[in-house]
């Protein structure tokens, strides 16, 4: 430097290559004039950059709102002057210099607007925005799974074709309460949603973990399935209130979610590091089957006063979790902590946990105090990034990007794999409001995402969008993944290539001054260094091993040097690969089978098949395999032995299960099973007593004790005056008429019998060989001996039973003309009922009768 001049002095290098000197790789605005707010971002696989965002206006925006999914029609009905908030997709070329396409997503209820959270790409190339509304008219397309705004806030995920041109599919998905989401994310055959809600209830919950709301808000995940329906949801969550703020997927694809709890009951798994809340808010990490059918691993992080979750990572071999958070109070920090003592300035914790959640083996406080927009991404040395708002105190580097410091302004740092040293760090922008949204290492480059309300950020001069529009502008920059200069010369570069499918390739890049090197490969959304992808010796190994992440033709391999002061340079190759990789999809039902290359396969799973092409090199087609689901559903019923049960055209009588098969929608069979019990009625029974008697004349009925039933009485002409016992009573009958005794036996499995007899009070009813106490019966009270005088024209056979108060039968006599002499010494002294019958066995008279020794 010299006066107002200045220049480099600068070492080898070779000509042939550009030369940048300026650590800045790219950066742009985007936006109109008014309020812009950077959301999320992803890259597609051609590796242009989709970045998500918010406006508050249409007007002056780079966008063609004629060719937005729903304003044109909003542009008609007049109503663009609404306070709303608009959903802007973006799509950048890589180096940020051109916008390919662009457009909004929307709806027209005045302060009611969609409040976006997540973008992701699914595995047929469609783009997938996921979020919250409190609009009912946020645009659903006809083949929603639900059309109908629930109220409060109801989640929202809506699928664009990769152009960006057309809304492939929209829906709601919610309950009567609140939903929020916090966080959406691209699985295997589809994608999982994770939020809180308010409400009790929600869609898609049977047979999951949870199928309800424990109290307060709830955490909520749902997912889809090889489809755009919601296939499954769930409940997870205590008495109080609990909430998600970041979650991830492991190496076993499980979902591994962090957040806050203020639940004393928030529901935790045995031999973990915090079984219980420890008071106020504590923070929570769980593990989630991504099928969504048990929580296999559960913990809480606090003490007695307030933490609260913020982001989860993981190392680079999967061996533990990297989790942020922010304390209100001292931390039982690791030794070796990078910060060991709490200050409200310096409140964000940083923990390493063991992936089993059962110890925390490094803990210490880091740079940064507001835990929302503090952001972290993992390199692939393990080195971990954070970006957060700067504050005065936190270290700057005389090789750093920017080492202007400014209140509020963006503070990256890098920390080594320990996570106890600042290695590098910058500042990004002015004294005036910026904040940072999110960070990716991407190769040797770092990307910052943020929301800026300045006209001082830096800018390479080859950005899409060089101004500064007013109000609040998204911000996104590049910049080396040092954070410096790059100080290495590459001096053998390795060139593009064309390989076989499944073939090895060997590489080789030679850089003057590099004492490390590291490969990354473009998956199609990004680069990794993922040994699974490519190993160290420079070799790519068979992609017949790795089938299911095989690299495609045009694919990009990057080659990063590292040297000692951890400056980097990197080149790049893109490789041609001859022969194909082509998948298909194969749904089928439990029991069936599908017929490939000379086999019935029946199981789900996938199948690959390698074919010779005319120019020598393998093709691969692979058959993914899945079952449908079947389902059943059992119901229960009860009838008693007199009854039938009609199922489906069958008349049931018998206890037995009886299964019935419906077909569903996707052609696979489901099953209802009646689950039936018989119950044994109660025995058939008599009422026993005089069904001819005198006005106003008192008589005993009674029917056959049994004690396992209970009998019910109701008398139609007379009163009952006497509960001799439950199946025997004394009956005053009224004036001439006709009387009515309806005896029900009830069974303890509630089964019921009903019996009757019809009693002619003060007329003639019986047959023309008797008359109303033509036979006497005498003495009553008895002593020893009962007569009984049956008259001497009368020869029809009789019989006498003498029945104890419980109906019980104690003696059977066969009678005679004339006197009759019935020996009752042996009876106990009581009350008893004499009845006769005729040779039909029809009731003659009976008599009610003491017996007093």
């Amino acid at each position: 430097i010299s006066g107002n001049n200045y220049g480099f002095s600068l070492g080898k290098y070779n000509p042939d290559y550009e030369l940048v000197i300026d650590p800045l790789l790219a950066a742009t605005y985007f936006g109109e004039p008014y309020s812009d707010n950077f959301i999320d971002f992803i890259f597609d696989e051609d590796g242009n950059m989709i970045v998500l965002s918010t406006c508050e206006s249409i007007s002056g925006t780079p966008c063609d709102i004629t060719e937005s999914s729903n304003i044109t029609d909003i542009l008609d009905s007049g109503l663009t002057a609404l306070h709303n908030k608009w959903i802007m997709v973006s799509k950048f070329t890589p180096d940020l210099a051109e916008l390919l396409s662009c457009t909004y997503i929307g709806s027209y209820s005045d302060w009611q607007y969609p409040k976006p959270v997540s973008i992701l790409q699914i595995s047929n190339g469609n783009i997938v925005i996921a979020g919250e509304t409190n609009s009912d008219t946020y645009p659903v397309t006809d083949d929603a799974q639900d059309q109908t705004y629930n109220g409060g806030y109801d989640i929202f995920y809506s699928t664009l074709n990769p152009d960006l041109d057309e809304l492939v599919y929209s829906s709601y998905y919610g309950s009567s309460g609140n939903e929020h989401l916090v966080k959406a994310e691209r699985s295997l055959y589809g994608f999982h949603m994770v939020g809180y809600t308010s409400s009790t209830t929600l869609p898609e919950t049977t047979g999951l973990y949870s199928e309800s709301n424990s109290g307060g808000n709830d955490i909520f995940v749902a997912y889809t399935y090889f489809s755009n329906y919601i296939a499954g949801a769930t409940f997870i969550g205590g008495s109080s209130n609990d909430t998600p703020t970041d979650f991830m997927y492991d190496n076993t694809l499980s979902l591994v979610i962090t957040g806050t709890t203020s639940s004393s009951n928030f529901p935790t798994t045995s031999g973990v590091y915090q079984e219980v809340n420890n008071g106020g808010d504590d923070v929570f990490i769980l593990k989630l089957y991504n099928n969504l059918t048990d929580v296999p691993t559960s913990t809480m992080f606090g003490t007695e006063n307030n933490e609260t979750g913020s982001k989860i990572t993981k190392k680079k071999d999967n061996s533990a979790y990297i989790i942020l958070g922010k304390c209100e109070s001292d931390l039982s920090v690791s030794g070796n902590a990078m910060i060991n003592t709490y200050d409200a300035n310096n409140s964000i914790f940083l923990g390493v946990m063991s992936t089993d959640l059962s110890t925390v083996d490094y803990l210490s406080y880091i740079y940064g105090n507001k835990y929302y927009s503090c952001n972290i991404a993992r390199n692939s040395l393990d080195e971990l990034y954070v970006s957060t708002n700067y504050r005065y105190e936190f270290p700057l580097f005389d090789n750093s990007f920017d080492s202007v410091s400014y209140e509020n302004n963006i503070y990256v740092y890098r920390l080594n794999n320990e996570y106890n040293s600042v290695i590098s760090a910058t500042t990004i922008g002015d004294d005036f409001s910026i904040t940072p949204t999110d960070i990716l290492i991407s190769g040797d480059t770092a990307i910052y995402f943020g929301t800026t309300r300045t006209s001082n950020m830096p800018i390479t001069g080859h950005g899409y969008d060089e101004s500064y529009n007013g109000s609040s502008d998204v911000y996104i920059c590049a910049l080396d993944s040092a954070l410096s200069e790059q100080a290495m010369e590459i001096i053998s570069p390795i060139d593009d290539d064309t390989i076989c499918l499944g073939s090895n390739l060997q590489l080789i890049l030679n850089v003057l001054g590099a004492e490390s090197y590291q490969w990354y490969v473009d998956e199609g959304n990004g680069f990794t260094d993922d040994p699974d992808y490519l190993n160290y010796n420079l070799t790519f190994p068979s992609i017949n091993s790795q089938i299911n992440d095989s690299l495609f033709s045009g694919s990009q391999l990057y080659c990063v040097a590292y040297n000692g002061t951890d400056s980097v340079v990197s080149d790049t190759i893109t490789i041609t690969v001859l022969g194909y990789h082509l998948r298909f999809y194969h749904d089928i039902c439990n029991g069936d089978s599908i017929y490939l290359e000379g086999e019935y396969l029946s199981e789900a799973g996938n199948e690959v098949f390698s074919y010779t092409s005319m120019n020598g090199c393998d093709s691969v087609v692979q058959h993914y395999i899945y079952i449908k689901p079947e389902y059943s559903y059992d119901l229960y019923d009860t009838i008693c032995s007199y009854d039938t049960l009609i199922w489906y055209g069958l008349l049931l009588n018998e206890t037995g299960v009886y299964p019935h098969v419906f077909p569903t929608v996707d052609g696979c069979d489901s099953t209802y099973f009646m689950n039936l019990y018989v119950h044994q009625a109660p025995p058939e029974f008599s009422i026993y007593g005089d069904t001819h008697v005198d006005e106003f004349e008192l008589l005993m009925y009674s029917t056959p004790q049994n004690d396992t039933l209970q009998y019910i009485w109701s008398v139609e002409g007379g009163n009952i005056v006497t509960d001799i016992a439950e199946n025997a009573k004394e009956i005053m009958w009224g004036p001439t008429g006709t009387g009515l005794i309806t005896v029900t036996s009830i069974a303890g499995n509630g089964c019921i019998l009903v019996d009757t007899l019809e009693v002619n009070i003060g007329t003639v009813g019986f047959s023309s060989l008797y008359t109303k106490n033509q036979i006497s019966v005498y003495p009553n009270p008895a002593n020893n001996v009962i007569n009984i005088m049956v008259p001497d024209q009368h020869e029809n056979m009789l019989t006498c039973e003498i029945n104890d108060i419980t109906g019980r039968c104690i003696s059977k006599s066969k009678l005679v003309a004339s006197k009759n002499s019935i020996d009752v010494n042996k009876l106990v002294a009581g009350l008893y009922q004499l009845i006769i019958f005729d040779s039909n066995k029809e009731i003659v008279q009976t008599n009610s009768i003491v017996i007093a020794h």
